[in-house]
Protein backbone atom coordinates (compact mmCIF):
# COMPACT_ATOMS: atom_id res chain seq x y z
CA UNK A 1 0.00 0.00 0.00
CA UNK A 2 1.13 3.25 -0.59
CA UNK A 3 1.23 6.00 1.69
CA UNK A 4 -0.62 8.79 1.68
CA UNK A 5 0.71 12.32 1.17
CA UNK A 6 -0.86 14.21 3.50
CA UNK A 7 0.68 17.67 1.39
CA UNK A 8 -0.50 16.42 -1.44
CA UNK A 9 -4.01 15.29 -0.02
CA UNK A 10 -4.50 18.76 1.33
CA UNK A 11 -3.86 20.22 -2.11
CA UNK A 12 -5.90 18.26 -3.61
CA UNK A 13 -8.72 18.91 -0.92
CA UNK A 14 -7.80 22.78 -1.46
CA UNK A 15 -8.42 22.92 -4.89
CA UNK A 16 -11.40 20.42 -4.83
CA UNK A 17 -13.17 22.62 -2.64
CA UNK A 18 -12.39 25.57 -4.79
CA UNK A 19 -14.07 23.96 -7.71
CA UNK A 20 -16.80 22.98 -5.28
CA UNK A 21 -17.10 26.83 -4.64
CA UNK A 22 -16.82 27.69 -7.95
CA UNK A 23 -19.66 25.60 -9.25
CA UNK A 24 -22.07 26.52 -6.59
CA UNK A 25 -21.60 30.38 -7.29
CA UNK A 26 -22.26 29.50 -10.95
CA UNK A 27 -25.75 27.98 -10.14
CA UNK A 28 -26.74 30.67 -7.35
CA UNK A 29 -25.40 33.10 -10.60
CA UNK A 30 -23.52 35.36 -8.00
CA UNK A 31 -20.21 35.45 -6.15
CA UNK A 32 -20.47 34.98 -2.66
CA UNK A 33 -20.09 38.77 -1.00
CA UNK A 34 -17.97 37.40 2.38
CA UNK A 35 -15.80 40.41 2.82
CA UNK A 36 -13.91 38.29 5.35
CA UNK A 37 -13.34 35.56 2.87
CA UNK A 38 -12.34 38.46 0.01
CA UNK A 39 -9.99 40.08 2.20
CA UNK A 40 -8.16 37.13 3.59
CA UNK A 41 -7.24 36.06 -0.04
CA UNK A 42 -6.80 39.87 -1.36
CA UNK A 43 -3.75 39.87 1.56
CA UNK A 44 -2.34 36.53 1.10
CA UNK A 45 1.22 35.83 -0.37
CA UNK A 46 1.27 33.72 -3.21
CA UNK A 47 -0.28 33.78 -6.68
CA UNK A 48 -3.82 33.47 -8.17
CA UNK A 49 -4.24 29.81 -7.11
CA UNK A 50 -3.69 30.09 -3.89
CA UNK A 51 -5.81 33.11 -3.09
CA UNK A 52 -8.64 31.03 -5.15
CA UNK A 53 -8.11 28.08 -2.37
CA UNK A 54 -7.66 30.62 0.65
CA UNK A 55 -11.18 32.25 -0.47
CA UNK A 56 -13.15 29.02 -0.52
CA UNK A 57 -11.67 27.40 2.49
CA UNK A 58 -12.51 31.14 4.52
CA UNK A 59 -16.42 31.08 3.54
CA UNK A 60 -18.32 30.14 5.98
CA UNK A 61 -20.57 26.68 5.86
CA UNK A 62 -23.97 26.86 4.74
CA UNK A 63 -26.33 24.00 5.11
CA UNK A 64 -26.44 24.19 1.27
CA UNK A 65 -22.92 24.55 0.57
CA UNK A 66 -22.57 21.29 3.02
CA UNK A 67 -24.91 19.87 0.98
CA UNK A 68 -23.29 20.12 -1.81
CA UNK A 69 -19.96 19.44 -0.67
CA UNK A 70 -21.59 15.74 0.75
CA UNK A 71 -22.68 15.13 -2.98
CA UNK A 72 -18.68 15.48 -4.15
CA UNK A 73 -17.32 13.63 -1.54
CA UNK A 74 -15.60 10.09 -2.15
Amino acid sequence: MVPIDKRRLDEFEGRLLAEIVRIHEGLEGHAWADESANNQAQVMEGGLEEKIICRARAHPMTPAFLASLARFRW
